[in-house]
């Protein structure tokens, strides 16, 4: 039979392991809520990266082609949502006051989402004036483009007299570069075109009669004599 002191020892051994397993799992807790917590933590941060870096945001994209000094028109953008972060330097919708009429610093192809480093100075050299005009289909080259040197004559409508049927004398028209052109939004096949010229020839261009004005496409040759 087995003594009494020994099963007192056994008893005692048994109990004091208890207390040490208890005391290691109340010491451990502590480690287990601050790991937790670390671990959530760092899940919402993921989250947040991951939502900001995958927001969309409104910024402008090319419409058609535009050309190296080219004055970029509301008609040449619009608006397109991509997931970018604030850091990638797209121009956002909101900032499209700060591109149109401004040119482009390149040509560009069409679809392209426009950043700062596309535009160039809109500042125009001195004794240069920009002018607006609206001309009619027929009155113009179907192949009219931006950079193609001009002389805007005026046309007098049939039956109104004037100088309806005389010959228009090209080299005394004033002469303009075409910045941009813009298709009317109706069916008419009209064209809003905005021409740089010397500040003479943009005041003679601008009191010509709306819907009287024809362009007449250059040669170099002939822009130059």
């Amino acid at each position: 039979m087995p003594r009494p002191g020994k099963r007192g020892a056994e008893a005692g051994f048994d109990a004091a392991e208890k207390r040490v397993a208890g005391s290691g799992r109340k010491r451990a807790r502590p480690y287990l809520w601050a790991g937790a917590v670390l671990a959530l933590g760092g899940a919402f941060a993921f989250a947040g990266a991951f939502s900001h870096l995958g927001g969309r945001v409104a910024v402008l994209q090319l419409a058609h082609p535009v050309r190296s000094g080219q004055v970029i028109t509301v008609g040449d953008v619009r608006s397109v949502e991509v997931a970018a972060d604030a850091n990638v330097p797209l121009i956002r919708l909101a900032d499209s006051g700060s591109v149109i009429g401004h040119p482009a610093a390149l040509s560009l192809p069409a679809g392209t989402l426009l950043s700062r480093a596309d535009l160039g100075s809109s500042t125009l050299p001195a004794g240069q004036a920009m002018v607006a005009v609206s001309v009619k289909a027929g009155a113009f080259p179907t192949e009219l483009s931006a950079g193609q040197t001009v002389a805007v004559a005026l046309v007098t409508p049939a039956g109104q007299g004037g100088s309806a049927g005389v010959p228009v004398v090209v080299p005394s028209l004033p002469t303009a570069t075409v910045l941009s052109t813009t298709a009317a939004s109706d069916s008419s096949g009209s064209m809003s075109v905005t021409l740089q010229a010397p500040a003479g020839a943009a005041g003679q261009i601008a009191s010509i009669p709306a819907g009287q004005v024809q362009l007449i496409v250059l040669g170099s040759d002939t822009a130059g004599s």
